[in-house]
């Protein structure tokens, strides 16, 4: 999985130099997709086919409907678990650092909105 974090593949942060290498580039290309996804349209997309999926009853939905559900979860945690680049969040004036601006298009895309819904309904759980 192109998402996963980098903790969960290499199980801890490697103290040889060579693989500690590969993690450290494995963090670099999911902080570099973090913040290629801090978009509202990218959040737009993937809320509009999560309500979607949420309209149809339990009964109606197939398992693929469920695993999309599911994926779609997973790659919103995986997006918000990548860890901040201190290099790149060095800012002045206050301004938004990446994960802000990836919380942000969660939010103007209603994304929060749907999770809140699934974590509250008792038949989504």
């Amino acid at each position: 999985n192109l998402t996963q974090p980098a903790l969960l593949c290499f199980g801890k942060v490697p103290e040889d130099p060579t693989s500690r290498h590969h993690f450290l580039q494995v963090v670099s290309y999911l902080q570099g997709y973090k913040e290629a996804s801090a978009n509202e349209k990218l959040f737009g997309v993937l809320s509009e086919k999560l309500y979607d999926l949420l309209q149809l009853d339990w009964e109606q939905r197939e398992e693929e409907d469920n695993l999309l559900i599911e994926r779609i979860l997973l790659l919103v945690r995986n997006i918000l678990h990548v860890p901040a680049d201190p290099d790149e969040e060095k800012s002045v004036d206050d301004d938004a650092s990446i994960h802000d601006k990836v919380l942000w298009a969660i939010h103007m895309s209603g994304m929060d909105d749907l999770i809140k819904f699934l974590s509250s309904s008792q038949t989504e759980q």
